[in-house]
């Protein structure tokens, strides 16, 4: 799939045009659907709780040398991230390490604009 089909598949995902099993259906690849579930959730297309369902248990599912290895790494640390994060973590919760979902979110976003700023180099 060239760039171009990817981004009009990616703003059909964010704008609800198309669900998430539409998407994974429409993807070329596990990054690519990855990818997109990760842009949905930070559009706040689909919720924390909704990119936990759709993400966890497919990045474990990833069969190692399919994707580039940075991706699979970053893939694996988001789904880390997701491990600790509740709608609403308590205060002992948040001393273990705990974040909110939107937390996650903001997190979620500075981690991919560094990932994609060292991905250029």
């Amino acid at each position: 799939m060239n760039d171009e089909k990817y981004l009009i598949l990616i703003s059909k995902l964010v704008s609800k045009e198309i669900t998430p099993s539409e998407f994974k259906e429409r993807s070329d690849n596990q990054s690519q659907y990855l990818w997109g579930l990760i842009e949905a959730v930070l559009a706040r297309s689909i919720s924390v709780r909704e990119f936990n369902e759709l993400y966890y248990s497919f990045v474990l599912d990833i069969i190692s040398g399919l994707i580039d290895k940075a991706e699979e790494e970053f893939f694996e640390v988001v789904r880390q991230k997701l491990e600790l994060t509740a709608e609403s973590p308590d205060f002992e919760s948040r001393r273990y390490g705990w974040i909110s979902d939107e937390e996650f979110i903001d997190w979620l976003e500075q981690e991919k604009q560094s990932f994609k700023a060292h991905e250029k180099r």
